[in-house]
């Protein structure tokens, strides 16, 4: 939606001098707050520039699929990795193998993941610097990267609104984020659709699933989630976004309150599958 400005010439400048400055400081956070005229802007964003490029020289981000030197101005991941990701699983036997794991517990309309773990062995590696290594922009490049290829999905099942699984507040104040959430986001962005982070709700705090059995991943999900109170899910086409679907566990679980709540249609995707 473009800006009103007033008909007043100043307060017209005036006021896209500010918009302009709000927009340059989600990509450059340092910025200062105040006001500074565009010369200073330019001059500011070079140097900031140049030092990101001097840091990245002697301290470079390494790639979390491989360890290699990431290049400034390359994404999230390396060349060799991107190119290495596999295609995202299509039908039959992708998808009918993702959505195999919910066949009688709960109806869910459409499954996928970005990559399979087994044809894709540094998925691992990048899923758990995503969560253990303080990589959650990793999810979101990813998850903008996967919702450029949900658009037919989502034009055949209308998605309406993205839910990310949620974290235990207690486990996410100790990693400091929820990585299903940055994934959702990005894929929010891909598809234009709405992202709601607290509708769904994880109100008992479980152990690691990494080494469970079948059983003992749906046994420790077991009545987990719920929904806030204010969560309107009637009527609505839900896209549940998690990190990785192995047993199908969470996303069985999760299902089970949006339900219970007359959600029309519930599809479930995640960065990888095994």
């Amino acid at each position: 939606m473009r800006r009103k400005y007033s008909k007043h010439p100043h307060k017209r400048n005036a006021l896209k001098k500010a918009h302009l400055h709000q927009a340059l400081r989600k990509n450059h956070p340092t910025l200062p707050k105040r006001r500074i005229i565009p010369q200073e802007l330019n001059e500011y964003i070079m140097i900031t520039d140049w030092l990101k490029g001097l840091l990245n020289l002697f301290f470079p981000q390494l790639c979390p699929g491989c360890d290699a030197p990431l290049l400034y101005g390359d994404p999230e991941l390396c060349t060799p990795c991107l190119a290495k990701i596999p295609e995202d699983k299509t039908p039959p036997e992708g998808i009918y193998a993702i959505a195999a794991k919910f066949w009688g517990h709960v109806p869910i309309e459409y499954a996928g993941a970005l990559y399979d773990l087994e044809k894709f062995p540094a998925g691992k590696k990048i899923i758990h610097a995503i969560k253990y290594h303080n990589r959650p922009t990793v999810a979101h490049f990813l998850g903008r990267c996967y919702g450029k290829k949900l658009v037919a999905p989502k034009e055949q099942w209308n998605w309406e609104l993205i839910l990310p699984i949620p974290l235990h507040k207690e486990r996410q104040a100790e990693r400091g984020y929820n990585q299903s959430l940055y994934c959702a986001q990005g894929i929010g962005e891909a598809l234009a659709l709405p992202v709601a982070d607290n509708w769904l709700l994880r109100q008992k705090y479980t152990t690691s699933q990494t080494g469970k059995s079948k059983d003992e991943r749906f046994a420790s999900v077991e009545e987990v989630f719920a929904l806030h109170p204010d969560a309107a899910v009637e009527g609505k086409n839900i896209l549940l976004v998690d990190d990785v679907i192995t047993t199908g566990a969470t996303i069985i679980h999760a299902a089970r309150p949006l339900l219970e709540k007359k959600a029309a249609s519930i599809s479930a995707v995640a960065l990888a599958s095994r």
